[in-house]
């Protein structure tokens, strides 16, 4: 009787265990191990095994006992460990660990390597990636793509193509990391700032730049690539890449024709940092920015007006 009942506290033990560890699968998109896990804590865990019995006796007329139970359970351990055997060596059998270049330059990682798993994909600059036992946002360093899910801007030009190509990229795909010492950790949204190389090697915070699916972006601090993410851009639009290519904004550039007559200043808010930028007709970027007026950007009529209200001059722009 004592050992039934020692049994039984292990069955609920461990099927409330099995359901905790299928919600952590689950959270982090492992839908595989999610599923199979879910089965075994069904089947471990008392009451859900009553119901399972009482649904297959009803529609089969079959009696599951323990035997049958102690069956299912040891053959859906060998399928999870098999699955899971599978995807490590996945990640094992990634390229040899190596010192590898980053970018035309002699620059090299001098550090253990560890490829991290790709989750998701946010938008054109911003990917979601499996640390370890956590989950983290990497906001990568030096690079600006159009905003396509901010909850309070428009969809910008160009952010569908940037953030599908970074899907085309790294979609479920394992990753490198690095920090750059002149830049903070974290940003103020406590994303993870990072250079990001897929497992080939491919430096894509520069290859979005130099292929015109993101803006080079430095924050505050010059980061140690910036002068060759700078050369990519002038490359991109020089050779008319991307969003630089001709006409590539006119339909979004339509919206803003009415505004364009009267006071045709583009007063911006940065999402990352908040700083409030304008643009004229004669500054580079200034087609590629969409105003939203509900985020509190605004149309000038003037430079002076802008500048009284608190905007600076994009630093691009001719001064």
């Amino acid at each position: 009787m004592k050992i039934i009942v020692n049994i039984n506290i292990l069955s609920w033990v461990l099927g409330v265990a099995f359901y905790y560890m299928g919600l952590n699968y689950l959270i982090t998109f492992d839908f595989i191990n999610f599923f199979l896990i879910s089965l075994i804590a069904i089947v471990t865990f008392p009451p859900s095994f009553d119901i399972l019995k009482k649904q297959i006796y009803n529609h089969f007329n079959f009696k599951l006992n323990n035997n049958y139970r102690l069956f299912f359970m040891i053959v859906l351990f060998i399928v999870f460990n098999v699955v899971n055997s599978e995807q490590s060596k996945k990640t094992t059998n990634l390229p040899e660990k190596s010192n590898y270049i980053l970018s035309e330059t002699n620059d090299k990682i001098h550090e253990e390597e560890t490829a991290y798993k790709v989750l998701r994909i946010i938008d054109g600059d911003t990917i979601k990636v499996k640390l370890g036992d956590k989950i983290e946002t990497i906001r990568l360093i030096g690079i600006d793509s159009p905003e396509s899910v901010h909850p309070e801007k428009a969809v910008q030009c160009f952010a569908k193509e940037s953030s599908d190509k970074l899907k085309e990229l790294l979609s479920d795909k394992f990753v490198y990391l690095k920090s750059d010492k002149s830049q903070d950790n974290r940003d103020k949204y406590n994303r993870l700032l990072r250079y990001v190389y897929r497992t080939d090697y491919l430096f894509i915070n520069k290859w979005l730049i130099e292929n015109g699916f993101a803006y080079e972006y430095s924050y505050k601090t010059p980061y140690q690539f910036q002068d060759a993410f700078i050369l990519a851009q002038k490359n991109a639009q020089e050779n008319k890449l991307g969003l630089w290519e001709d006409g590539v904004c006119d339909d979004f550039l339509l919206k803003d024709a009415n505004k364009k007559d009267n006071c045709p200043i583009k007063g911006n808010i940065s999402f990352n940092n908040q700083e409030k930028i304008f643009h004229t007709p004669d500054c580079p970027d200034y087609d590629k920015t969409i105003i939203n007026e509900s985020n509190g950007e605004k149309w000038f009529c003037s430079e002076k007006d802008a500048i009284s209200s608190g905007w600076s001059k994009a630093k691009n722009c001719p001064q």
